[in-house]
């Protein structure tokens, strides 16, 4: 997900609340009202800047999701942060 002039703390909090929605078991099938629990989403959160490539850019956030997954899953992970 792109977040267009977004500081990163503000991505990172619309990260948290999509894996709160998700593991809350608010997701239905398409086409039912049937709910879809035991999902939850790890995410990897980055932030531009001018001098940065694109491949620069989701290789950050690509280590920023390997970060949540390697310490715990189930979290939001923001690249350069603990």
């Amino acid at each position: 997900m792109l977040l267009s002039e977004m500081p990163v703390h503000g991505a990172r909090a619309v990260a948290e609340e999509i894996q709160q929605h998700v593991e809350s078991g608010s997701i239905r099938r398409a086409g039912s009202k049937e709910r879809i629990t035991n999902v939850t989403i790890s995410s990897g959160v980055t932030e531009s800047a001018k001098n940065l490539s694109l491949v620069s850019l989701i290789e950050h956030a690509d280590m920023a999701l390997c970060t949540s997954k390697n310490t715990g899953r189930n979290k939001t992970s923001v690249y350069g942060q603990a």
